[in-house]
Order: structure tokens, then sequence, then C-alpha cells
């Protein structure tokens, strides 16, 4: 029973995440450009902390999911990851890592950058300053955004491959 509800909750939470990041990249991004900026990033801002509060539950979901599966079907022995399903497992464990800590950098780093606000009173030097700051970082953003859409997707794949014995 606790393994059906960790599988059902698993893929429950990779579904989450892969279409938040999917519906990110693929609509709400290209949607962002007939705003205007303004308008833009405060949308993109909330949007933002939603999406960061589901992403995080996802990735706490599917880490302690993910363990009691392993620990379930006996995978935790070094054994195992030397099989084909084992090494798509650790693919997958890679990927998840890769995703928290990308997941880190976005929330607890560039997040914070763009949405900080200048002291006042307000220099023209420290607004061209502050203005390339926020530039930089959106795009840095932006980057880490689109690999972790790419890494969750193919980690999705990678997933419901191994019930058949991983991708090859």
């Amino acid at each position: 029973m606790i393994l059906r509800l960790a599988t059902v909750l698993h893929v429950l939470a990779a579904s989450i995440y892969v279409g938040g990041s999917l519906f990110l990249e693929l609509v709400f991004t290209p949607a962002q450009e007939f705003i205007p900026p303004a308008q833009a990033s405060v949308i993109g801002q909330r949007v933002g902390r939603r999406f960061a509060i589901l992403a995080w539950v996802a990735l706490l979901i599917l880490g302690l999911t993910g363990v009691v599966q392993l620990y379930a079907f006996d995978m935790l022995k070094a054994e195992f990851f030397q099989t084909r399903v084992g090494l798509w497992t650790l693919v997958m464990v890679i990927a998840w890592v890769f995703l928290v800590v990308n997941g880190a950098i976005m929330t607890f780093w560039l997040r914070p950058k763009l949405e900080g606000k200048l002291p006042l009173p307000v220099k023209p030097e420290d607004g061209v300053r502050k203005l390339e700051e926020l530039t930089q970082a959106s795009r840095q953003l932006e980057k880490l955004v689109r690999v972790n859409t790419a890494v969750s997707a193919v980690a999705l794949v990678v997933g419901a491959s191994i019930r058949y014995g991983g991708l090859f």
C-alpha cells in the first residue's frame, strides 16, 4: 500500500514539475513578450514565486518517494547500480540533484536579485548599474529555467522507461 502511494505521488510530482516547467518555457515566457515590461515584470515575479513553491514541494516529494521506492525494491545496494536499470535510476538521481541545485540558485540567488530595490535617494549611475544587474540576472534565470526544463523532461522519459529496463 505504501509503495503504491509512493509511486502515485512520485508520478504526480514529476508531472507537476515537468508540466509546470514546460508551461513556463513554451507558453508563459513567450506570452510575456506581448505585455509591457513593467507589467511583465510584476506578473513574472508572482508566477515565479508561485511556481517556486510548487517546484520545491514537487522536488521534495520526488526525493522522498524515490528513496521509498529504492528501499522497497531493495535497490540501495552497490550491485544494483551496475545493472542497466540501476544505471538509468542513477541518471534520475543525478538529474534530481541537478534540479535541486539549479532550483536553489534560482530561488535563493537570482530571484532575490530580480526583486531587490534600490535604496533612496537613487543616483543615475546606481540606476544604470542596477538595470545591468537585473538584465544579467534575468538572462541567467532564463537559461537555468530552460536547462531545468530539458533536464526534467529527460528525467521523466528515463523514469518512464525504467519499467521496461531503461532506454538502451
